[in-house]
């Protein structure tokens, strides 16, 4: 099959987008498909001599992007061929043209779009494949809450919910914004990011009783909350037993370092809470062996990669309900879920105060492992594309564009 992904990120930025298009392509590369991927993201800076990179598995400032990447890939020269295009503010038309000129030359099966809060070039991509008749699959990986207005305008202009598209997202709190614009026109799946279990399967080793270890891998950036962290951490602290003690190792690196810093001296919780910094794929799965708790206070979170590789490493999570992360941690069963921070705080204290809960949660962990391995996620892949190429058939009354001639449709702004 011939498989044209589109995004408007890609490496060499490390973000949740960006890792998860890479490794999925890979993936089909590896499973025998021809992919390709389409991009305005710009050209890679050198690499320096010391940071040597995999073609197959770029080298990943795993910490620094709040995420850990699950790139456990055979070490070969395989990679998606890379298109790379400028960004098409000013230069609708120009942008239009090159997408329709690629469809004809590249003749894709399908076009796999992966959409964010802002991505010109993957709606002018949709918008062009469901023109011509290509088969399209839509990934929405962020939360449009904020944007859903914006959207609903478009939607008006363009109505682009009313386009021969298969339209899907990352968890179910990403899929309910699009499912409010789109409403019965058309159908919203939803396709997870992949993750293998078996890569964060971990043996966990003799704690101290009377010390309970809880770790945050995240972007130290506004975004992921990290101050809010702190906060709760030091609500928790508070109300525990004389004999219990808390150890937080925040796993990062970014631009709210020196205020974290400042704030865990004003806080008193220097004895707390170490930020250790960035850290490699083997670290954190040393880490999580001796990991107690793993906490997640982000709010604008669509899935939680790095939540989710800590539950496959058997770590009870504690999160925010209203976020992706609830679709792969349902509440007393792999971990704790709550509204807000002081839920978070009051979560963070249960555990820390009953040991017997947290073996429970971790055995639960450890003997289920969730449906996000990559065979799962090729698979559903491969389900969508057929959806796709069900809703690109022609109906009574409008023929489908031969493909050779798809390029000829007239471009618009």
């Amino acid at each position: 099959m011939r498989i044209l992904h589109v995004t408007d990120a890609y490496l060499p930025k490390q973000g949740g987008i960006e890792v998860q298009v890479h490794d999925l392509a890979v993936r089909q590369l590896l499973a025998g498909h021809d992919v390709e991927v389409l991009t305005c993201a710009p050209e890679a800076a050198p690499v320096a001599a010391t940071e040597p990179a995999d073609a197959a598995t770029p080298a990943t400032d795993v910490a620094d992007a709040g995420l850990t990447p699950d790139t456990a890939l055979p070490a070969s020269p395989v990679g998606p061929r890379v298109h790379r295009v400028r960004i098409p503010w000013g230069r609708v038309r120009r942008t239009n043209a090159m997408i329709h000129q690629r469809y004809r030359s590249e003749r894709p099966d399908v076009v796999h779009v992966h959409l964010s809060v802002l991505s010109p070039l993957g709606i002018l991509a949709v918008r062009a494949a469901s023109r011509c008749g290509i088969p399209v699959l839509v990934t929405l990986h962020s939360l449009w809450w904020y944007a859903t207005p914006l959207y609903r305008i478009a939607d008006l202009l363009l109505r682009w919910g009313s386009w021969r598209v298969h339209w899907g997202a990352v968890s179910e709190l990403a899929a309910a914004p699009l499912r409010s614009i789109v409403g019965r026109r058309a159908d919203v799946s939803v396709l997870p990011n992949g993750v293998e279990p078996g890569n964060w399967t971990v043996e966990p080793v003799p704690r101290d009783p009377a010390e309970v270890v809880v770790v945050s891998v995240m972007r130290l950036a506004a975004r992921k909350r990290p101050r809010a962290l702190l906060q709760v951490v030091r609500t928790a602290r508070a109300g525990l037993p004389e004999g219990v003690r808390l150890r937080v190792v925040v796993v990062g690196d970014g631009p709210q370092r020196p205020r974290l810093e400042r704030e865990i001296a004003h806080l008193g919780l220097t004895d707390v809470v170490e930020l250790v910094g960035r850290r490699e794929r083997d670290q954190i799965r040393e880490l999580y062996r001796r990991a107690d708790v793993y906490l997640a206070p982000a709010i604008l979170e669509s899935f939680g990669i790095a939540a989710l590789e800590a539950r496959c490493a058997g770590v009870p999570v504690i999160a925010r309900s209203q976020t992706g992360i609830a679709d792969f941690i349902h509440d007393g069963k792999h971990g704790l879920l709550a509204p807000t921070d002081a839920g978070l705080a009051a979560a963070l204290t249960r555990l820390a105060r009953d040991p017997q809960l947290r073996e429970r949660l971790a055995q639960n962990n450890r003997e289920g492992a969730p449906d996000t391995g990559w065979a799962d996620v090729l698979q559903r892949c491969e389900l969508s594309y057929k959806v796709a190429h069900e809703l690109a058939e022609p109906t009574a009354g409008r023929r489908r564009t031969p493909l050779r001639d798809r390029g000829r449709a007239r471009v618009s702004a």
